[in-house]
C-alpha cells in the first residue's frame, strides 16, 4: 500500500466512506481504509487535509439564518454533527459544523465575560446597570447580525459605538475600551 497520490475520485470515495462509517462522531478508519486500499493513517490524514482546505466552505461567511439553522438543529438533535450535516448542511463536514458551533459559543462567552468585567467594576455607578443590560442586548444582536464571527474586535467596536450613541456615556465607553484593550481586542 504505497499509494500516495489522491485523485478526485479517490477523494470523493474517501469522503463518502467516512460519512458511511462514522457513528456518534467516531470514524472507523479500518473500514474506510479497506474500501480505499490505503492505510488508516493515509485516510485519516487526507480526510483531515480535505476538511481543512474545503474550497467550498473555507472562507464562507455564515448568515444569521444559517446560524439559526445550526442552533435549531443542535437544540433538536443535540451535538450529533453527522446527522445535522446530513439534514441541513451537506456541503460541510461534521467537524466543520462542530468547530463553527464551538467558535460561536466561545465568542458569545467572551461577550458575556466582557459584560461581567464591566459590571464588576466598582467605579461604575449602580444606576448604570440597566444601561449595561441594554449594552449586553446590543452586543448579542450584533453577534447574530455580523456574518464573520472571527472578527470579534469589530463586533466589540460596533457595540461600544452603539452604546455611546444611544446613551452618551463617555465614562462607560472609556472603561469598556480599556477592558477591550486589556483582553487583546483592539479598538
Amino acid at each position: 500500500m504505497q499509494r500516495t497520490h489522491w485523485s478526485k475520485s479517490d477523494k470523493k470515495k474517501l469522503v463518502d466512506a467516512v460519512y458511511a462509517h462514522t457513528k456518534n462522531n467516531r470514524t472507523s478508519w479500518a473500514e474506510v481504509s479497506k474500501l480505499l486500499n490505503r492505510t488508516k493513517n493515509q485516510c485519516r490524514k487526507q480526510y483531515t487535509y480535505l476538511s481543512k482546505s474545503n474550497p467550498i466552505q473555507k472562507n464562507v461567511r455564515w448568515s444569521g439564518r444559517q446560524f439559526g439553522q445550526l442552533f435549531g438543529s443542535v437544540l433538536i438533535h443535540g451535538q450529533k454533527w453527522e446527522l445535522i450535516r446530513k439534514l441541513q448542511f451537506p456541503n460541510f463536514t461534521a467537524e466543520q459544523l462542530r468547530k463553527k458551533y464551538a467558535l460561536f459559543q466561545k465568542r458569545r462567552q467572551q461577550g458575556e465575560f466582557l459584560i461581567k468585567m464591566i459590571m464588576s467594576d466598582k467605579t461604575i455607578s449602580k444606576d448604570l446597570i440597566p444601561h449595561m443590560v441594554k449594552f449586553y442586548e446590543h452586543f448579542k444582536n450584533l453577534l447574530f447580525m455580523y456574518n464573520n464571527y472571527d472578527k470579534m474586535d469589530i463586533i466589540a467596536r460596533q457595540a461600544v459605538t452603539k452604546v455611546y450613541e444611544e446613551l452618551n456615556l463617555s465614562v462607560l465607553v472609556e472603561k469598556m475600551q480599556k477592558i477591550l484593550i486589556a483582553n487583546g481586542m483592539e479598538i
